[in-house]
């Protein structure tokens, strides 16, 4: 695979945008861009015994997983030997972030909890541009607006509830910066490009919500987790993970 995964990231993240300037608001043409490099990425770490589903550029479609309480469609499903092992959810805000992020934040709180509660591990992505446009109703922008410490204090929070059903078992956050008028996106986020946030966000940006930490935990999760539906561990070391 080329470069590093920050790189491939970022490509990935400049492909589906620019598939979205396209495309009408209503095409799925930019999510298969992100479904379908999550799940190259998962296969590379996770490897070929691990069955990686999703709707990607290829072909392929949304799973559909059964939950505690109900069956739900998912973006990305990982199973081995007909089990479903984990889920990964990929949310690309487009526009006024502001103003949904509280609906974001409870209808992740529901799916989580669903998933998590059937015995699935729960991984979520989201991906926000930086500075976040604002269209009034006719689709003009009005205003842009920038991620301030509220977004990523959020999910920190949220993350301090470490194993309740609520809490996805491993969340990234990804900001982007956005050229305004162009409609194009330049960069994952740097410091300087983040104003209203404060250092140790930043830090939280760039160590427990990157990608890289998403992935490495989602290996060691989803591996664990296989283990644990072979037996238990004093009997699973001679299981090929």
């Amino acid at each position: 695979m080329y470069g590093t995964r920050k790189e491939r990231f970022l490509k990935a993240v400049q492909r589906s945008y620019a598939r979205f300037v396209d495309t009408s608001p209503r095409s799925n043409e930019k999510i298969k861009v992100l479904h379908g490099w999550v799940i190259k990425e998962l296969r590379a770490v996770l490897g070929e015994r691990y069955t990686i589903k999703g709707l990607t550029e290829a072909g392929g479609k949304e799973q559909r997983v059964d939950g505690k309480y109900y069956q739900k469609q998912v973006d990305v499903a990982i199973s081995r030997e007909d089990n479903t092992l984990g889920v990964v959810s990929i949310k690309f805000v487009m526009s006024n972030y502001q103003q949904n992020k509280n609906n974001y934040f409870e209808q992740q709180l529901g799916e989580t909890a669903n998933l998590r509660r059937g015995n699935i591990v729960y991984g979520y992505i989201m991906l926000i541009p930086q500075p976040t446009p604002y269209l009034k109703r006719g689709g003009e922008v009005k205003k842009y607006e920038d991620v301030d410490d509220r977004t990523i204090d959020l999910y920190m929070r949220l993350g301090e509830d470490h194993g309740q059903p609520h809490v996805p078992d491993v969340q990234c956050i990804a900001l982007f910066l956005l050229t305004e008028h162009k409609g194009e996106i330049r960069r994952q986020c740097t410091r300087e490009d983040l104003p209203d946030l404060s250092p140790a966000n930043f830090e939280n940006l760039v160590g427990r919500l990157s990608i890289d930490h998403f992935f490495e935990s989602m290996e060691s999760l989803i591996k664990s987790k296989y283990i644990q539906t072979r037996g238990s561990p004093a009997h699973s070391s001679h299981f090929p993970i």
